[in-house]
């Protein structure tokens, strides 16, 4: 393997991840979503499939009262409607809606979860390779649930307000990627960073680094999309960001805070 790569943060990162002790502890969020989302198709899934039928009723039953009401009352019209093609054509758009819905909590669960066991992989990635640094935390369990619920809520009133736009086919399907990345992103980074640096520190460094830390993120976001991969990656984006921001806080004490501003 290239030694450049093996030295950045993606190729030590990998290098972590394939170590025992990660293997073993990327298991946690993959098996922790598995078992919520076979647990919650178990028991609902009669429940479910009447709320999507229903939701689906219920769609055309409005979107024919708005063309009766704007053309008036036609037979073709209550043909149409009743036909089973479209039937069949509001179900699946019940489903789709729905598994973005899903796919969405699904980035949100798997990143709270994450949160548990950040602090055991970034004590795991120090004691290997950085024994001598001294992290500098901050925040709490009350702040950074605080915060996560702030994202989340943010990102979530974001998909609401967009929702017209979601009937635009190119345009739906990169503004609720962009929105969830943008979940991912932030969460990601605080998550690790408040692990291992202060709040001030953290600022300085996302000032300096901001094109990086988006193509980290975004790297792993297009890594996280891909079903079950996603899940069992998220120990080495984990292992691969404690590295970098490690390497980062060492420079700014080295360097000082006004010669590794000038570097942005």
């Amino acid at each position: 393997m290239n030694t450049r790569y093996q030295n950045s943060p993606l190729g030590a990162g990998l290098n972590d991840f394939f170590t025992a002790p990660l293997l073993i502890t990327s298991l946690f969020p993959l098996f922790a979503v598995c078992i919520a989302v076979i647990t919650l198709f178990t028991f609902s899934y009669d429940s479910l499939q009447s709320l999507i039928n229903s939701t689906a009723d219920e769609g055309l039953r409005s979107v024919q009262a708005w063309f009766e009401g704007a053309l008036g009352t036609h037979g073709i019209i209550s043909a149409i409607f009743h036909s089973r093609y479209l039937a069949s054509l509001s179900v699946f758009i019940v489903y789709t809606g729905l598994a973005f819905v899903a796919f969405y909590a699904s980035i949100a669960v798997s990143l709270c979860l994450l949160g548990l066991i950040t602090p055991l992989i970034v004590r795991t990635v120090i004691r290997r390779h950085y024994p001598a640094f001294a992290s500098d935390s901050f925040g709490n369990i009350a702040t950074s649930l605080l915060y996560m619920a702030v994202v989340v809520a943010f990102c979530t009133l974001l998909l609401v307000i967009c929702l017209p736009l979601y009937l635009i086919p190119v345009v739906g399907f990169f503004l609720f990627h962009f929105i969830t990345y943008l979940l991912f992103k932030k969460l990601l980074l605080r998550d690790i960073a408040s692990n291992i640096t202060s709040k001030d520190s953290y600022k300085k460094i996302k000032a300096v680094n901001r094109g990086s830390l988006h193509g980290y993120a975004l790297l792993f976001y297009l890594i996280a999309t891909i079903p079950l991969v996603g899940l069992f990656a998220q120990v080495f984006f984990v292992a691969a960001l404690s590295h970098f921001f490690i390497r980062q806080a060492i420079r700014l004490k080295q360097l000082g805070t006004t010669d590794y501003l000038l570097q942005s």
